[in-house]
């Protein structure tokens, strides 16, 4: 196979392997040391580019050597990074490719071409060699069949390099810049070659065993976060049957205590009332009838306070409501009127005091209807009054008969006395 043969199969090789690590980087997910292999791959691609299209230049192959050995460079990081040693050193990598390209330059410029080619075989083979033992001194868990891959790729290269290396040391003959002639050069190209598509392939696998263990890693977690769910949905369940029964008491509970106090409220025989704002938010069907009205609803959130009270008690109202209810959390009593639906007055007793009904203050009261008993009380003091001008005509009529009948007694005694004296002549009776 001649020459111009080798350098265009090199290229379609090159080019297809860094296209294929490019089109991967871009659509697949991969890890930062993916990165930097496609980087690798890149530079090497465009160094061989250059020393093909340009060959028997020296600033090309200066140019050409120093991106083939910044993506050595680049591929060796991505070893690095994938085993997990980040704390490799930028600084050793930089001064080494400075002064390898350094030495490569002068070896060029000076045209010692076998030296030039020595030291380009035995860097790359030492690069290649680190890279091996990265691969063999550390298996994490997700190593595989592409760690073997890799690392057999990269011994098989670091060998060729060091035989090329020995070979190019003891052969006298001057080499040529691009290919050397020998014929055994062929096979080490086209073993190049296959090496180069065993790498690509042993590092796409490396970063899809990464993938499968990172995805059985979540699918354990996600498989261990469901078997917890489950747990925790059993013991929400749990705990949501018990609030359910909770629930279930505390309902019966407060529906026996409401319909006590329904039955308690609504069924009382006095007045109760909610007052706030200047309205009756709240009145029991006690207070309803005493007011006259067919349903709480006519007046209850409807009328006014003001306008359930008479003119002349208003002002009175006023105040308390003002100033003596809401400060009255032991509850005052006084008597009031109150105007029924046919506008005639009713009298009451209230007790109130102050509240909170939903979160603003109020005022609950109980109201009596005494109009009975104060009609009951103003019919005893008029029997008292009565009985009392009754006594008084009776003792003057006593005592005017008294006079009269002791009078008249007194004085026949008088005269039978006067009679008994002339008569008989004894003083003693006078």
């Amino acid at each position: 196979m001649d020459n111009h043969t080798l350098i265009f199969c090199g290229m379609v090789v090159t080019l297809t392997t860094t296209l294929g690590m490019i089109i991967t980087q871009l659509t697949r997910k991969t890890y930062p040391f993916f990165a930097y292999w496609t980087i690798g791959w890149s530079s090497r691609t465009l160094g061989f580019l250059i020393y093909a299209s340009l060959p028997g230049i020296p600033t090309t192959m200066v140019l050409a050597g120093c991106l083939d050995s910044l993506g050595v460079i680049a591929k060796n990081r991505g070893v690095l990074v994938f085993r997990g040693r980040h704390q490799a050193n930028y600084l050793w990598e930089i001064l080494g490719l400075v002064l390898w390209t350094s030495l490569f330059a002068y070896l060029t410029y000076s045209h010692q071409i076998n030296d030039r080619v020595m030291l380009y075989s035995i860097y790359h083979s030492a690069y290649y060699a680190r890279g091996v033992a990265i691969l063999l001194s550390r298996h994490p868990p997700y190593a595989g069949v592409g760690d073997v891959l890799l690392a057999g790729s990269l011994g098989v290269w670091a060998i060729l390099d060091l035989t090329r290396g020995i070979f190019t040391w003891r052969y006298s003959q001057p080499i040529m810049d691009y290919l050397p002639s020998h014929p055994l050069m062929s096979i080490y190209v086209i073993t190049t070659l296959l090496l180069v598509m065993m790498m690509a392939l042993g590092q796409i696998m490396m970063n899809s065993q990464r993938l499968e263990y990172d995805y059985r890693l979540a699918q354990l977690q996600l498989e261990a976060e469901l078997i917890q769910r489950k747990e925790n949905e059993l013991e929400l369940k749990s705990h949501r049957n018990q609030l359910e029964e909770l629930v279930k008491m505390r309902t019966a509970e407060l529906s026996l205590s409401e319909s006590k106090f329904r039955v308690l409220v609504e069924q009382s025989l006095v007045g109760i009332f909610i007052y706030q704002g200047g309205y009756l938010r709240y009145a029991n069907e006690a207070l309803c009838q005493m007011l006259g009205y067919a349903s709480v609803d006519e007046f209850v959130n409807r009328i006014p306070i003001f306008d359930l009270v008479p003119t002349q008690d208003r002002l009175s109202m006023y105040q308390r409501i003002t100033h003596e209810m809401p400060g009255q959390k032991d509850g005052v009593t006084y008597n009031i009127g109150l105007l029924r639906r046919n506008g005639k007055i009713v009298d009451v007793d209230l007790l109130s005091r102050a509240i909170k009904y939903v979160g603003k203050p109020a005022t609950i009261g109980v109201v009596i209807d005494v109009s009975e008993r104060n009609h009951a009380t103003e019919a005893l003091r008029a029997l008292a009054s009565r009985l009392q001008t009754v006594r008084e005509e009776e003792r003057t009529r006593i005592a005017r008969d008294i006079h009269d009948d002791l009078g008249q007694t007194m004085a026949g005694l008088k005269m039978k006395m006067g009679w008994l004296k002339k008569t008989t002549g004894y003083q003693r009776f006078i």
